[in-house]
């Protein structure tokens, strides 16, 4: 494939940083008394009903998430501390990553789009070091709960493409999500899905030499 890339998008979760949902009801099910329901009930609860997509779009404040998870659990001896150490114990370091973006980064803008909450944000990965590293600009960090939109909308991709004034066929996203994926061929991009989790580094090389970028 002809290289017209000028810059890469990346996804964060399952992308650079690996998580786990299940380590949240197993936080809250260690430091507090027995919780009266399955870890599945309870992961859907906290990342899949609406009040955490409203947390991730910047509508609910981190107090007004708080409470809804707090009254939605039934959980009345959960802290707000409790809350930020459960939902920040989900992340691990794929730190092989490191590596490729060392690669890339000298000749290609690299950003990421994340669908993220605050509380992820500013306690679980602003100061990782693979974000410090390579994402540690503002104009690199397209955050939903910052910009009021969520992938796989085109306003959150349109607005990452802004940020470096290139246009949607000269950019590579990766994401481990289809509908994400599909989200930003739908505005004209090039668009590969990856998942760290189950895939080697090796398979997210084979992507970025599939367009020249490696």
């Amino acid at each position: 494939m002809k290289n017209n890339i000028k810059c890469v998008l990346f996804d964060l979760g399952q992308t650079i940083i690996e998580y786990n949902l299940l380590e949240f009801p197993k936080y809250l099910n260690e430091k507090l008394e027995y919780i009266d329901k399955e870890p599945e009930e309870i992961v859907d609860i906290v990342f899949y009903q609406k009040p955490y997509s409203l947390y991730e779009r910047g509508i609910l404040t981190t107090k007004e998430y708080y409470e809804e998870i707090k009254r939605n659990l039934g959980i009345k001896n959960m802290t707000l501390q409790d809350l930020k150490l459960a939902l920040c114990s989900i992340f691990s370091d794929k730190n092989e990553i490191e590596t490729i973006l060392q690669k890339i980064t000298k000749n290609y803008k690299v950003l990421f789009v994340s669908n993220l909450s605050k509380i992820h944000w500013e306690f679980a990965l602003s100061e990782r070091s693979v974000i410090k590293k390579y994402f540690k600009e503002p104009w690199q960090q397209i955050l939903s709960f910052k910009v009021g939109f969520q992938k796989p909308e085109e306003e959150i991709y349109l607005i990452a493409l802004e940020r470096v004034g290139v246009s949607p066929e000269n950019a590579l996203f990766i994401d481990d999500k289809k509908e994400n994926v599909e989200g930003f061929r739908s505005i004209g991009g090039n668009s590969e899905q990856y998942n760290c989790k189950d895939e080697t580094m090796l398979c997210l090389e084979d992507i970025l030499r599939k367009y020249n970028v490696l």
